[in-house]
């Protein structure tokens, strides 16, 4: 009986092993997407394509930028977004540091770094800081619901 219950304790723990490297597989997946729509946002930025930023916000999606009034929508943040794509010489980066996937794998949370450089290069403008951006799954795709941002640069 103790043979038993001691094969059974090792199957068991078998399977929880073998569900968890399941889960934090699929949960590296998860990340990699994140980091590469990250990274698809960074250079729809660049490029001017603020439709293209749009599209990656849910319907309802919001950015809360440092000293400003809440965007929301679409529409509201294709226009934002073409704002940015006016600034002459935009150089905009993002460095991803920490993307966590609920469990459920219907939330997730990308936090990082960024810098903006622009202007006419004898009058440069630069910021850095950090942001911090909540995903959703909406029919199976990630879209932002909320993006948020924060200068370190002293006013």
């Amino acid at each position: 009986m103790q043979t038993l219950k001691r094969f059974f304790s090792i199957i068991l723990g078998l399977h929880l092993l073998t569900a968890q490297a399941v889960l934090a597989s699929n949960g590296n997946d998860e990340a990699s997407i994140l980091k590469a729509l990250d990274s698809k946002w960074t250079a729809a930025i660049n490029a001017g394509n603020a439709e293209e930023v749009a599209q990656l916000f849910a319907i309802d999606g919001r950015i809360f930028p440092s000293g400003a009034p809440e965007i929301k929508g679409r529409e509201a943040i294709a226009v934002y977004a073409a704002g940015l794509s006016q600034l002459l010489n935009l150089s905009f980066k993002t460095e991803p540091t920490t993307i966590e996937v609920a469990a459920s794998g219907e939330l997730a949370y990308l936090a990082g770094r960024y810098s903006i450089e622009f202007g006419a290069p004898t009058e440069k403008h630069t910021d850095i800081g950090k942001y911090l951006v909540v995903w959703k799954k909406v029919e199976g795709s990630w879209l932002v619901a909320v993006d948020t941002f924060a200068s370190d640069l002293s006013k």
